[in-house]
């Protein structure tokens, strides 16, 4: 499986003449756990015959899936060379939360079988495109598979910025910052600062300001055809810095500007669960479902 063509949503991996040899591994850089588990994971796929490459071996780039031992963060990591790659990544929680993780590093055994045997699904998840346009003439860009998070750098002075969509003004704001998440991102940095959840097969941005001073506060879902444009006030005192999956950093000041949209570069996640998203969303944030009375099948 040398890489993937772009899918609507979900693909099969059949066992038959699907078998997987080549694995790469990424550990969670301070995680007490991860040096054990992962050497537990390489351990076991040698065992069943499979080669594992470290990150920085050389042989990291014949990868045709990405196993990430940690939390969502060290999944995030993963991604970045997943999609370069164009390979898979899966994540197994040794961390916290662990949204985005398939399975706990308690189940390597069994989970690790399954996929050198090509036990598996394919899922797409949308990933945003950033440009940045500096004053000096300087063009950046970046992309992010949970979010571009613009924010200020001090207590002193606020974010003061303009947001168009499509290239239509829509609203000025002063704020600590704005989040533009992906629906992936909805159940990270946009939650905490009150956004909606997005069920991760939705085509879609999601735009929300970070303590936002004015009545036009409310996040907002864009449809997959909108670019969202960011203007930075040409009186912005401080400089802003945007974060992109809280992994790559770059400055912005008064008079640059930002455009997001969606990007035609997906991630893709192996999945070993056909569990639905609504299940993952009672699990980890400990939903109560006990009065739940449905004939269906309860999470």
């Amino acid at each position: 499986m040398a890489g993937y063509n772009r899918l609507l949503n979900v693909v099969r991996l059949e066992k038959s003449g699907n078998m997987i040899k080549n694995f790469a591994l990424i550990e969670h850089v301070s995680n007490p756990n991860r040096e054990a588990v992962a050497n537990t994971a390489r351990r076991i796929l040698e065992e069943l015959g499979c080669q594992v490459a470290s990150l920085h071996e050389p042989n990291f780039a014949d990868s045709e899936i990405i196993i990430a031992v940690g939390g969502d963060g060290t999944l995030l990591r993963a991604a970045e060379k997943g999609r370069s790659l164009k390979v898979p990544v899966i994540g197994f929680n040794a961390g916290h939360m662990g949204f985005l993780t398939e399975g706990d590093y308690r189940d390597l055994a069994l989970a690790l079988d399954r996929l050198a045997n090509g036990e598996f699904t394919l899922e797409e998840r949308v990933t945003i495109d950033v440009s940045i346009e500096h004053t000096n003439g300087q063009h950046d860009s970046n992309w992010a598979l949970n979010e571009a998070a613009i924010g200020r750098t001090g207590l002193a002075h606020p974010a003061n910025f303009a947001v168009g969509v499509d290239g239509r003004a829509l609203s000025a704001y002063a704020a600590d910052g704005i989040i533009i998440a992906t629906p992936t991102g909805s159940t990270a940095y946009s939650f905490s600062a009150g956004g909606p959840i997005i069920w991760p097969d939705v085509e879609a941005m999601l735009f929300a300001p970070l303590a936002a001073h004015g009545l036009f506060t409310t996040p907002l879902v864009l449809g997959p055809n909108s670019q969202i444009q960011v203007q930075i006030d040409d009186n912005q005192r401080s400089q802003l810095q945007v974060w992109f999956d809280g992994l790559r950093m770059c400055n912005v000041r008064a008079g640059d500007s930002l455009t997001a949209q969606i990007s035609p570069n997906p991630v893709v996640l192996a999945r070993l669960s056909d569990s639905p998203f609504s299940e993952r969303l009672v699990k980890k944030f400990h939903l109560p479902v006990a009065s739940w009375k449905s004939g269906g099948s309860e999470c």
